[in-house]
């Protein structure tokens, strides 16, 4: 049995389906373990997410993903409403864009 390890997919979806054509898993035996990131930044944030939450649901006992500080600070955003997550430089504002189909926008004093 062999462990796969896979970290900060951040939303390039062509590149996790190239890295997971190459790997040479048994997928009845071997696991495989993301290390979180899924999210921000990259183009295709609901592809990635859809392809590795159906690769743990059919196969629990060999596939786990873990939460990685971008979905840590996409769940501070949604419960206080942090702003940290929908900055550019964290990449929150492509993923946003890309599951709503709407630009982000931050309200500040002035618009009020």
């Amino acid at each position: 049995m062999k462990t796969f390890v896979v970290g900060d997919i951040h939303g390039r979806c062509a590149q996790l389906h190239n890295l997971l054509g190459m790997l040479p898993r048994d997928e009845s035996t071997d696991k495989l373990v993301f290390l979180g990131d899924l999210i921000d930044r990259g183009p295709d944030v609901p592809g990635c997410v859809e392809h590795i939450l159906n690769l743990c649901n059919a196969n629990p006992e060999q596939v786990f993903c873990l939460r990685g500080n971008h979905e840590q600070m996409l769940l501070d955003y949604l419960d206080d409403e942090s702003t940290i997550w929908v900055t550019t430089a964290t990449g929150g504002d492509q993923t946003f864009r890309q599951y709503t189909e709407t630009p982000l926008r931050l309200r500040t004093d002035a618009d009020f």
